[in-house]
């Protein structure tokens, strides 16, 4: 896990990837999008995970063992949670809406990222529509997932 910082339009660029490799991804945002977001919710709390992203961040997903990948949906199945399964990481969050889809990174993915101040985020009590739009508002738009196939 290596991160690298860049200067240029005050954006950082953030690495992370799963314990065994199959899957990392680069995330490129504007310094003030890297809070990172604790939800409050009975799947996060415990796996104390974070995660990170805004509307101007972009985010590229690399799959080098695709058929490793699994998806986790909840109650309201609006959002897919993205794990490796040969290392059972949870690496990053999609949401589709209106046809658009959405996704964060997830922070605790990437080296040095628990340095960064967090912000608790509380859903509870939100309707279904609030959710998404919230979503549509402050997650990264059209994440680019990169299928790497091997001979």
């Amino acid at each position: 896990m290596e991160q690298q910082i860049s200067n240029r339009e005050h954006h950082v660029e953030l690495t992370g990837r799963c314990r065994c490799g199959a899957v990392d991804f680069r995330l490129r945002a504007p310094a003030a999008e890297l809070v990172p977001r604790r939800c409050g919710c009975d799947y996060c709390t415990p796996g104390g995970y974070t995660y990170l992203g805004g509307p101007g961040s972009e985010l590229k997903v690399n799959l080098y063992q695709p058929q490793w990948i699994y998806i986790h949906c909840f109650g309201t199945r609006t959002a897919d949670f993205v794990h490796c399964a040969a290392c059972n990481t949870l690496m990053y969050v999609l949401c589709r809406v209106d046809g658009r889809e959405y996704g964060l990174a997830v922070a605790n993915v990437i080296a040095d990222a628990d340095l960064l101040p967090e912000r608790q985020l509380q859903a509870d009590g939100e309707s279904l529509q609030e959710r998404l739009q919230r979503r549509s508002l402050s997650w990264i738009p059209n994440p680019e997932i990169v299928r790497h196939v091997s001979d």
